[in-house]
């Protein structure tokens, strides 16, 4: 049976959760349009959201190594 390390399971999550979030963004982007100025406002809305959640998604991966490393001490005694 095939295992895959839960690590490798913990950064897939977070590069899809990083992908969906990008693709909501651009979607919200293009389905809104605007004017040029409101296209600009957009963007820049769109790249500030996409930074908050690129760092979230860094967050939430430093945590769960931090939990591995927990649950294999654990183990180990």
């Amino acid at each position: 049976m095939l295992r895959i390390p839960v690590a490798f399971g913990a950064l897939v999550l977070v590069g899809l959760f990083c992908l969906c979030a990008v693709a909501l963004v651009s979607l919200l982007v293009r389905v809104t349009g605007g004017g040029s100025r409101g296209r600009a406002r957009d963007q820049e809305e769109s790249s500030r959201a996409i930074q908050e959640l690129c760092a979230t998604a860094e967050r939430m991966e430093k945590r769960i190594e931090a939990l591995e490393t927990l649950l294999l001490d654990r183990r180990k005694q």
